[in-house]
């Protein structure tokens, strides 16, 4: 999964041009693994390479059904606020 640092999906309020280039220069990445619950997908962090410009880290991701062809993604970074946004698939 990548997420492209656009400015709402990085960070709640107003984040700073150099924030926002910060975060694209040098971005996290994390090796996850995980299992099916009921009715998700709930994936573990089992190392992660990098922060992002707060210092935060994905620890855990969990992905629902949404919607026609789309996914519900909660993610948790450790001691971090942590969000949520849609996925969908993209066109090829």
């Amino acid at each position: 999964m990548v997420c492209n640092n656009a400015g709402p999906l990085v960070g709640r309020g107003v984040m700073s041009r150099k924030a926002l280039a910060l975060n694209r220069m040098d971005p996290e990445t994390s090796i996850l693994s995980g299992t099916l619950a009921k009715t998700s997908v709930e994936l573990t962090a089992e190392k992660t390479v990098g922060t992002d410009n707060n210092g935060c880290s994905t620890s855990s991701v969990s992905l629902s059904p949404f919607g026609k062809g789309q996914l519900a993604a909660e993610f948790k970074e450790g001691t971090c606020s942590g969000g949520h946004m849609i996925l969908r698939k993209a066109r090829r």
